[in-house]
């Protein structure tokens, strides 16, 4: 398991595992060393990569139709996806030595800022928008002497909930996806690592089945509440698979050879069938691509 990597292609060592219910097999979107933090819907993909050789990641959008991209992020600066919500792209802005949450209109092609409330001077990281909410990190993850915070803001209300924070006997807490009205993110202790959901409506928070207490991560959900889940044993690429938690049921929907992981999902539903985007590692050689899996 690595939350901050994943994959190039390596197709041969990703086998489709059986699954109760239709998916496609996993299908490769990028395959570009270096390109991770996948988001997307029927049109648009976004995502971030850098050059081989250069440091800084960018992010891009382009077109299903297109082959050219187009970068979102100013130059000297690094940009991590993020999510999409119809033309508005909510992304990652690291600056120096601080990273704040910024937003950008494919539409009219220009950058914003969220409203007030989202970025401090803290660490702000990992988002992902479906109007009117923002989830996001906060608090950087390489520092364990800060708490690191998974919020979510209501962009109408101004109001921010706190979903999950580090403390005692809660090692990490990341943020996974809002969809709809549905917010997933995922919690680790030194042993092992849940998923939740929340209903946004109801408010109810529930926690995907983890048999056996493996490490549970990379988490994205439908805007009806389905979750797809990473997991895996300990260290990267140790038996991943990728799941998916529906009516209390968990499905199989791929499983990765030893030295692959997965870093990032993202979910988006169109035409009845549910696209999952993520970014694959090879553990050895630290390089990446983005693939999908599609299903019902």
């Amino acid at each position: 398991m690595n939350r901050s990597l994943a994959a190039i292609g390596t197709a041969g060592l990703l086998v489709a595992a059986s699954t109760s219910a239709w998916a496609s097999g996993p299908q490769p979107v990028i395959t570009t060393p270096y390109a991770r933090t996948p988001a997307g819907n029927s049109t648009y993909l976004v995502w971030s990569m850098r050059s081989p050789g250069k440091s800084h990641y960018n992010a891009y959008w382009r077109r299903k139709s297109w082959n050219a991209s187009r970068r979102i992020n100013p130059s000297g600066t690094d940009a991590f996806l993020g999510g999409i919500d119809g033309t508005r792209v909510v992304y990652q802005l690291v600056s120096g030595s601080q990273s704040d949450i910024e937003l950008f209109d494919i539409r009219s092609r220009t950058p914003s800022e969220p409203p007030p409330g989202v970025n401090t001077s803290a660490w702000e990281r990992e988002p992902t928008l479906s109007a009117p909410y923002i989830l996001f990190g906060r608090g950087n993850p390489a520092n364990h002497n800060t708490v690191r915070k998974v919020i979510l803001f209501n962009m109408a209300t101004a109001k921010s909930t706190l979903l999950a924070k580090t403390g005692p006997g809660v090692y990490s807490v990341v943020p996974g996806q809002v969809n709809g009205h549905f917010a997933t993110w995922w919690r680790c202790s030194t042993s092992r690592c849940d998923v939740f959901r929340r209903d946004l409506g109801t408010g109810k928070t529930i926690m995907v089945p983890n048999p056996g207490g493996k490490l549970l991560y990379a988490s994205s959900v439908s805007p009806t509440g389905t979750v797809f889940v990473a997991r895996s044993g300990f260290g990267c690429g140790a038996g991943v698979s990728l799941l998916r938690f529906r009516a209390g049921r968990v499905t199989t929907l791929a499983s990765f050879g030893k030295g692959i992981d997965i870093g990032q999902s993202f979910a988006y539903t169109a035409g009845g069938k549910t696209t999952v985007l993520f970014d694959r590692l090879l553990c050895k050689d630290k390089l990446w691509d983005i693939y999908k899996v599609v299903t019902k």
